[in-house]
């Protein structure tokens, strides 16, 4: 299917237009424009000063361009053309940009170590990245432009510190770059070309520190974007990527429209582009502070002070309101001054937003398919020539914003709340910590106990202010009942631990940052006025419920070494398989069973928010129709039972089944052993060379073992037709497993290591199955049909443990 020219226009879609060799343009260089696809130059943070544009220059040839910020010394993203490799290439040194030193040095990239030999005299490293940064820094160098993606010398040429960031090596090493080697299978069989953008979002204030200065910026997140076209130049195939830069180990495959919303948001970001500041002191992206008597807050840009007056202050004479502004303006003189010769603080939202200067770029050409952009102050697209902006209206309306923050903030600093018992500490004793894809706070004076009381949060502590199902903003929340506070700080009286468990999986998939739901957190809990410990799984495995990886932890490491008593313990949650209409009012069906499971699986007291918060009566529910804890270890293996597994003669056996039904597994414990030749697409990567490899085994003299889902009986034809024609059998294996037993062992996969390699599999792909599965037949050319039923075998007792645990509601 034909891609829109507009859908694959990747810069006209989520970047419009934007110094190895530094230009001071990349349309002034033919040999660097070629790199974007239809000439389409990106404008993200392309208008900021502390961005170079380079031509990356090696062996006197042209490999690739980078726009690149000296400030944070990382690039803002690498574009570049897929060759297609055999190998080779690959540096034992790094190269850094000469004209990032000194503009009259060579265009060409050198090596790092020789340059800095040469010129012992000067430090190569004030606007670029050095390789003593990376150095047990615990961040691997991440190519952006990816050295697998090119020929030599090509190849060689993504070896400059100038296109790569601080990546996590867990994700540098294993899902990123799997997600790298997919793009050469995808672009090696469909693309004439392949255009490529990759880019790093940079962190607040997260940075590879050395001798106590800040270094290079870790990035939050990686993503990249591609253009496939064919050999008429025309758009054929799209797509992009995102993965948060930690050990969460988790990449999100997007369309170019998604990839729109994503880089979106952070463009949203409440408090903008402009600084506001406190006497001086800038308020960063998400910071907050007190307005106390005296203090002078500058709105935007050290512009539109505001001087705090107490009325009824005996302590302070009240001055004039000319006094105030003058002396505001002095300030703010003062503070202009002090500022000019540092370097700029940046923030992600600089990557993201217009720069106020005349911008650089080309004028729009009629040829042009798009219509210029840009983003209004609401953070959508507008196709309109002029930004005027209205300083007065932005100046009252972020004026509003901060007051409420600085609102918060002050609060915080006052007397412990009298609505609980529990002893106050320190808000420096609060604290978060990131244990692989679990987040944990802990609250200043949370209790360590052997009675744990269990929350859910999202339709159990808090509902939406907008009433519809998910939030529209971070803000849009209340506490779900009145008598929520009161009940918990009970429970706390009565010696109990109060904790929540949620599910957060939008922080994987790129859809909730995590400093936006880490502030969300505190301000639930600044709200109910208690210490309360809060565990969120951010991605799918051992941490999401209704699997107790959460509860696991708090027992064995987060509990201050208290033995917690299940007996005593309960949990509440609203996902609690509920039917429709389960209480008067036309209630709706409950979304899932997942904490009612979560505490099945714990063995725990369950109840819903109404029957523990209101007193209401409990309602009916179902659980789900698969049950991993009847599944019989003994039961058995396939039907009939006195068939036979393998034959001594030649033949070809077809696998029929979900993905995650046990058919590697099986084929590898029972068929391959016997000299079979295995025969599978996750391997090969198209139904094509499936067909070639069981004619070769064929020719070979082998039987041959066709491991793949085959639904329909034009997908077993093939291999049926390929036997008829070598004069052999083909026999079919039905694997019977269903629909919830394939969806829980493929999660199960997640959460456990096998020795078998399995491709990840969601849940489209095994609906889109259980859509196209039509049941083999005799009738199809099969000489015999076994019926392969899934039979549970464990080589540990925590597998075991973990696979008769629900895994999902």
């Amino acid at each position: 299917m034909e891609v829109s020219f507009i859908v694959c226009v990747l810069t006209g879609m989520f970047l419009g237009s934007a110094d190895g060799h530094v230009v001071a343009n990349f349309w002034d260089s033919p040999d660097c424009i070629k790199f974007f696809y239809k000439e389409k130059v990106p404008d993200l943070g392309a208008s900021l000063r502390d961005v170079v544009r380079l031509c990356q220059r090696f062996l006197n040839t042209y490999h690739f361009t980078t726009l690149y910020n000296t400030y944070y010394r990382t690039a803002v993203y690498s574009a570049y053309i897929f060759q297609p490799s055999n190998g080779g290439g690959r540096e034992n040194r790094w190269f850094v940009e000469p004209q990032l030193v000194n503009p009259s040095w060579s265009s060409e990239m050198e090596d790092g170590y020789k340059l800095s030999q040469q010129n012992p005299d000067i430090y190569l490293g004030e606007k670029q990245a050095l390789n003593e940064d990376y150095t047990n820094s615990g961040f691997d160098r991440g190519h952006l432009n990816p050295n697998g993606h090119h020929a030599v010398p090509s190849r060689n040429a993504t070896f400059t510190l100038t296109n790569v960031v601080p990546q996590n090596p867990t994700l540098n090493q294993n899902a990123w770059n799997k997600h790298e080697s997919k793009l050469t299978s995808l672009f090696n069989a469909n693309c004439h070309q392949a255009y490529v953008l990759v880019g790093a979002i940079p962190s607040s204030n997260n940075w590879i520190i050395k001798n106590s200065v800040k270094r290079v910026n870790i990035p939050e997140y990686i993503w990249n974007a591609y253009c496939c076209v064919n050999q008429n130049g025309r758009p054929i195939l799209s797509g992009a990527a995102t993965a948060l830069n930690t050990e969460l180990n988790v990449v999100v495959e997007r369309t170019l429209d998604e990839m729109v919303d994503f880089l979106q948001q952070f463009s949203d970001a409440p408090l903008g582009p402009n600084p506001s500041s406190l006497d001086g002191q800038c308020l960063g992206r998400g910071e907050s502070g007190c307005l106390t008597a005296g203090r002078t807050l500058y709105l935007v840009n050290q512009s539109h002070p505001f001087t705090v007056e107490f009325v009824g202050n005996s302590n302070e004479k009240s001055s004039s309101p000319q006094k105030k502004g003058k002396a505001a303006n002095e300030s703010r003189d003062r503070q202009k001054s002090s500022n000019e010769g540092s370097g700029p603080k940046r923030s992600i939202q600089d990557y993201f937003s217009k720069s106020p200067k005349k911008s650089t770029k080309r004028a729009h050409s009629p040829e042009d398919d798009v219509p210029p952009m840009k983003r209004g102050r609401g953070g959508g697209v507008d196709y309109d020539d002029d930004d005027d902006e209205d300083d007065e209206t932005s100046a009252e309306e972020k004026l509003k914003q901060l007051q409420a923050l600085a609102h918060k903030a002050c609060d915080k600093l006052d007397s412990p709340s009298d609505k609980a018992t529990v002893p106050s500490s320190t808000c420096s004793q609060s604290h978060w910590q990131q244990i692989g894809s679990l987040l944990l706070f802990t609250a200043a004076g949370v209790p360590d106990s052997s009675k744990i009381a269990g929350f859910d949060i999202d339709g159990c502590i808090i509902t939406t202010k907008s009433g519809k199902v998910f939030p529209t903003s971070p803000d849009d929340w209340r506490i779900l009942f009145p008598e929520i506070q009161p009940r918990l700080a009970s429970l706390l009286k009565k010696g109990y631990k109060v904790v929540f468990f949620t599910n957060q999986m939008g922080i994987s998939r790129g859809k909730l940052r995590p400093e936006v739901f880490k502030s969300k957190v505190e301000d639930i809990l600044q709200t109910l006025q208690l210490p309360v410990q809060v565990f969120a799984s951010t991605a799918p495995g051992i941490y999401r419920k209704p699997v107790i990886g959460m509860w696991e932890h708090l027992c064995e490491k987060a509990n201050g070494g208290v033995t917690v008593d299940v007996s005593q313990s309960f949990y509440v949650g609203d996902a609690a398989g509920r039917p429709a209409n389960w209480a008067p009012g036309k209630k709706k069906k409950d979304f899932s069973c997942s904490d009612r499971l979560f505490a099945i699986n714990i063995g725990l007291q369950f109840h819903t928010p109404e029957e523990y918060f209101l007193g209401w009566k409990p309602a009916q529910f179902s659980l789900p129709e698969f049950d991993p804890r009847k599944l019989d270890s003994k039961g058995h293996l396939y039907d009939p039972p006195d068939a036979s597994l393998t034959s001594t003669k030649q033949e070809v056996i077809v696998a029929v089944g979900f993905p995650g039904s046990g058919k590697s597994t099986f084929f590898q414990t029972h068929i391959i052993p016997q000299g079979y030749a295995y025969v599978n697409r996750d391997i090969l990567g198209s139904w094509q060379q499936c067909v070639s490899a069981c004619e070769r085994a064929l020719k070979e003299g082998r039987s041959v073992a066709v491991d793949n889902t085959n639904p329909d009986p034009e997908s077993r034809k093939r291999y049926i037709d390929v036997s008829q024609s070598a004069g052999v059998p083909c026999r079919c294996f039905n694997f019977t497993a269903s629909l919830g037993q394939a969806k829980h062992n493929n999660r199960f996969r997640e959460m456990v290591p096998s020795s078998v390699k399995h491709v990840p599999v969601n849940d489209m792909v095994i609906h889109s199955y259980k859509k196209k599965f039509v049941e083999p037949s005799l009738s199809e050319g099969f000489s015999e049909i076994l019926q392969i039923n899934f039979v549970p075998s464990f080589s540990e007792k925590r597998s075991e443990f973990l696979f008769r645990q629900f895994s999902e509601g």
